[in-house]
Parts: C-alpha cells; structure tokens; sequence
C-alpha cells in the first residue's frame, strides 16, 4: 500500500446502485451482471490502449451504506452508446495492489483494505468521494480516496 496523488480523470460505463451486503447473495448481487453487460456490449468499443476500470462513487454513507459502481474504461470510440461518465476526483488515495485470477484477487484485496480501514494500526480515514480499480495486464490496483 502507498499514498499517491490522483489526477482527475473521465471514466465511461455502465453503472448500478448496490451495497455490499446485497453483494454477498447470488440473488441480490447486481455487480457480477453489470461486468457481464460491459464485456458483452461495450468491450468491443474500448479504443487501443484504453484501461478497464471500476468507479465506486456516490457513496449514502460508509462501507455499509448504497454507493454507485460504474464499469468501464477511459477510451472509448464515438460509436460507443447509452455509457454514463463519472469524474475520479484529483486527490490523495491509497493504492493497493495485487496479482491473481480475478474475480477472486479482487475480492480478497477488498478483504484486505476493509481490515486495513478497521485496523488499530491504519492511519487514515476513508473520504468515501470516489474509490476505484485500475485493471492492468498483470493485476489489479485499487484506489481508495483519503482525507
């Protein structure tokens, strides 16, 4: 884990509105479709060289509350339709990263940034603004908005 600056960038996707209790049931879990629906429809789209993310923003609250999760990726071509944008907002994250068989890397890395954030030794707090996943070739990063 480390402290970086984050510039402000544009992200195009899909989005729901979730939480993470919904997110532990097959019957209520919406983010395993919505990555469906952006690999089925919208990959095709991503221009060369573009990156997959996935924004958590629109935070109701704390981990427990509603947020929004938007997938997608910062290049995309015009002929790209019906995406939403939302603005990772510039600011000081912590960054996260690990190497693995996704989902199951991601979920594991979750795991480890909420014991992190409940941890006597953490510290930071969550600004809850906007926190994201940067997929890359040989992982994944995530970055989690401080104040």
């Amino acid at each position: 884990m480390q402290l970086v600056d984050v510039q402000e960038k544009v992200i195009k996707g899909l989005v729901v509105r979730t939480n993470n209790k919904a997110e532990q049931s097959a019957d209520t879990a919406k983010i395993p479709g919505l990555w469906g629906d952006v690999a089925s429809n919208h990959f095709s789209h991503m221009l060369a060289g573009s990156k997959v993310f996935g924004v958590y923003h629109n935070y109701q609250s704390d981990v427990n509350g509603d947020y929004d999760l938007l997938v997608g990726a910062d290049k995309f071509a015009d002929s790209a339709e019906n995406l939403t944008s939302v603005t990772i907002k510039q600011g000081k994250y912590l960054k996260f990263n690990a190497i693995g068989e996704m989902p199951d890397v991601c979920i594991a890395l979750w795991i480890e940034i909420w014991k992190y954030f409940e941890s006597q030794e953490c510290e930071y707090t969550r600004a809850y603004s906007t926190d994201f996943e940067e997929y890359t070739s040989d992982g994944l990063n995530i970055y989690i908005s401080v104040k």
